[in-house]
């Protein structure tokens, strides 16, 4: 093995009880590349990434890190070893210091014991300038935004001078230039030698930044081929192993009357006088930059935070909404883009989020409430051991299933999606799609906000834009191209 090779894994099995996550694995990282971990979720991905970063041990198998056997493999050895990650789950303490959190763990300390803050702090702003993030190293996490949190992440990882960074789906919640300043992080990594194992769901990322690609499938390995001449469909082929057809299965379906009607509402002191109304069977999507007030609007109309003038209207009827009990009852539900923070309660079963808006008083008759619950998982092909399984040990796809389903339970007639299909794989985001096309087919409305261009026109009947906490403007189908929403997107947010 030369020595460009820093990962070389042969043979590699784990299982947990009676799952096999991966079975018969082969893998190999070289210096100066960025090698693509692609695959649906379940697939594997995070499994092995675990194992090298030694939060896993395989069961059979062969590691060798940088021309090195790996044997009694743990988190401390993998530092040591020159393995960084960064995992999709950020890992900082708010209330601590970026210079606090950087350093966590592997703090310097003079020969009294006390922290040598001076080299710390050079340390730390030279990290900081290397990631592009211009913030005082007293700062406190907790105040910076989800993209410079990520950067703080990047810069915490790169402390201990790695060789070897994993990056788990580093721009979930990374956008524009955002998105940008990562890949030019990521471009002088690989000009100093390291190697990036990065994974991600978006194809057109991986096909910009990677130089090779590696896929699983049902925790075996399927293919490693190099980027450079690869196609989308390509991709898409030896990831899901079977005919998705169309990634956006956008159906033609008889649009009704208005179910949800929205007038003058404001909110905030940012949502100016926001009009529109949504008809039975339609998806209407909602562009527009981040912090335009696509959220905020989705929020207020489900209740979770106030707002100081306007009406709501569903099926004709103004409805109140001072709270998300309110929109419950008035048969909207509310799937938000942050679905592990607001749309589930990790520590607790499939069985009991699927339930939970449904209980009508602290008074449970859980037979009843739970008798159609098997046919949800069903309907939605939601892949968990039972549904006792804590639903923070589902994959990202499966967790978005099991927030699906509880809405379903509601028989609402007004769904509000938010980033639906944010961190999910292909094949998943298709079954997505179809199930929001079988909502509008029985009469119910859909707000799908994305800032995926093309899921946003591939998906909706119309499009309504929003910038600056204003909606200006509402695309009809055949005026929704990328120039219009962009022209609309920047109309008012640069005044």
């Amino acid at each position: 093995m030369g020595n460009d090779v820093l990962v070389s894994i042969s043979n590699l099995r784990k299982s947990f009880g009676k799952v096999l996550a991966l079975n018969d694995v082969s893998f190999e990282l070289k210096r100066g590349e960025v090698h693509a971990l692609l695959g649906e979720n379940g697939a594997g991905k995070s499994t092995l990434i675990k194992v090298i970063s030694g939060v896993h041990t395989p069961d059979e198998g062969e590691m060798i890190i940088k021309g090195q056997k790996i044997s009694n493999y743990s988190p401390k050895k993998a530092r040591s070893s020159g393995v960084a990650t960064v995992f999709q789950e950020l890992s900082l303490v708010n209330e601590l210091s970026v210079e606090d959190n950087i350093f966590l763990g592997h703090e310097v300390s003079v020969a009294t014991g006390a922290l040598n803050r001076t080299v710390m702090r050079k340390k730390v702003n030279e990290l900081l300038e290397y990631v592009g993030l211009n913030v005082s190293p007293q700062t406190k996490t907790g105040s910076l935004g989800s993209a410079q949190q990520q950067l703080v992440e990047i810069a915490k990882a790169l402390s201990t001078d790695p060789d070897i960074i994993i990056m788990d789906e580093p721009t979930d919640k990374l956008y524009g230039d955002e998105q940008k300043q990562l890949y030019r992080i990521i471009a002088k990594l690989r000009e100093d030698g390291k190697g990036i194992i990065y994974i991600s769901h978006k194809l057109e990322e991986i096909l910009l930044i990677a130089d090779r690609v590696t896929v699983l499938r049902d925790g075996k390995y399927i293919s490693t081929t190099d980027t450079k001449g690869a196609t989308h469909e390509q991709l898409i082929s030896m990831m899901v192993g079977r005919d998705i057809g169309s990634l956006f299965p956008k159906e033609k379906v008889p649009i009704g009357d208005d179910v949800l009607t929205v007038k003058d509402l404001s909110c905030g002191g940012y949502l100016q006088n926001i009009n529109f109304s949504v008809r039975s069977g339609e998806i209407l999507g909602i562009g527009g930059l981040v912090g335009s007030g696509r959220t905020m609007l989705a929020q207020s109309i489900a209740g979770v935070i106030k707002t100081d003038a306007g009406k709501v209207f569903v099926d004709g009827e103004e409805i109140s909404l001072k709270s998300p009990k309110d929109a419950i009852k008035s048969r909207i539900a509310y799937l938000p883009e942050d679905r592990k923070r607001y749309g589930l309660v990790l520590s607790m079963s499939c069985l009991d989020n699927i339930i939970l808006p449904s209980i009508p008083s602290f008074v449970v008759n859980k037979k009843e409430l739970t008798k159609n619950t098997d046919g949800l998982v069903s309907k939605l092909s939601i892949k968990t051991p039972s549904l006792n399984t804590y639903v923070g040990n589902l994959s990202g796809g499966n967790q978005q299933k099991v927030v699906i389903a509880k809405w379903l339970s509601t028989k609402a007639r007004v769904f509000i999606f938010d980033e639906p299909t944010q961190g999910i794989d292909v094949g998943t985001k298709a079954e997505i799609y179809k199930l929001m096309c079988s909502l509008a087919k029985e009469g119910c409305c859909i707000l799908m906000i994305s800032s995926d261009m093309n899921e946003l026109l591939s998906m909706s009947d119309r499009v309504a834009v929003m910038s600056s906490g204003q909606m200006v403007g509402v695309l009809n189908h055949d005026e929704c191209t990328p120039e219009n929403v962009l022209r609309y997107a920047f109309e008012r947010s640069d005044s």
